[in-house]
């Protein structure tokens, strides 16, 4: 008898949820253009100015029944894109993604690829956190679509915007390789470090990070006895950052090495 009680209150509280979605449903409907009234461009319009008002919700289910009314149209490419602009403005960067990707797959070769690949990079630059010590396995993605333009698209209109969140992305990046290869020395797992440190210092010289990265990659290298490898990252440490307070402690590290092992030989 529990059984059933349990059932009849769980259809319940299922049925009244669906019927607030009616009404929900038939709410937005009342608010949208009418179909059959306008031309193709002129119900596309207002699908956009929908978006205008910030009627995000509004302007995604117009745009989606405009696509199915005219589906073969360049104006149904366009609504793909104002799909994944009204996910982007409302923080839907997860639907945002998926509509940009859809569009760049069905129209690969459309004049606003360059677009949606600026968009794609910056969404999944946005998704990230901005704590580097939280998950940032987002942001090999951004880096990926935001190349694309600067290296396919270099005449686009959004190069600059692209070569903005490209830093930042690259930024973020170089802080996180720099944040584990830290984490890794203070914990004594100096092998795993310098990958890390070594992405920072190589990949990422532009960051800021780049000399601390390479008086770490000294230090480490020193510790595990490989000292060829240490005169290898000093010496470029040398080369491009001579006058920084992480050449010269490099350089007494090395000397220190150096002084032990001319005691030892003698």
């Amino acid at each position: 008898m529990t059984i059933w009680k349990c059932f009849l209150h769980n259809q319940v509280q299922y049925t009244f949820f669906i019927i607030l979605l009616l009404i929900a449903s038939m709410s937005c409907s009342k608010n949208l253009p009418r179909m059959g009234s306008k031309t193709p461009s002129q119900l596309f319009n207002s699908c956009v100015n929908l978006s205008i008002d910030e009627s995000f919700d509004l302007a995604i289910e117009c745009m989606e029944i405009f696509k199915s009314k005219f589906p073969h149209t360049k104006l149904a490419q366009e609504a793909e894109l104002h799909i994944g602009d009204a996910h982007f403005e409302r923080k839907d960067y997860d639907f945002a993604i998926e509509s940009y990707l859809f569009f760049l797959k069905q129209y690969p070769y459309h004049q606003k690829a360059d677009y949606a690949h600026y968009r794609i990079g910056t969404a999944y630059l946005k998704k990230s956190p901005k704590s580097i010590a939280r998950d940032q396995s987002m942001l090999p993605n951004a880096l990926d679509h935001l190349r694309i333009i600067t290296r396919m698209y270099p005449n686009s209109s959004y190069i600059g915007l692209a070569l903005n969140s490209l830093h930042e992305t690259k930024k973020r990046i170089a802080k996180r390789n720099h944040y584990i290869g830290r984490f890794y020395i203070r914990t004594g797992q100096l092998k795993a470090a310098i990958p890390r440190l070594k992405t920072v210092a190589y990949e990422h010289h532009d960051s800021g990070l780049a000399p601390k990265a390479l008086f770490l990659l000294v230090q480490c290298h020193i510790k595990l006895n490989q000292l060829n490898a240490a005169k290898d990252a000093f010496s470029i440490l040398e080369s491009r950052y001579p006058d920084t307070k992480e050449h010269s402690g490099a350089e007494k590290k090395l000397l220190k090495v150096a002084t032990q092992q001319a005691k030892k030989q003698k």
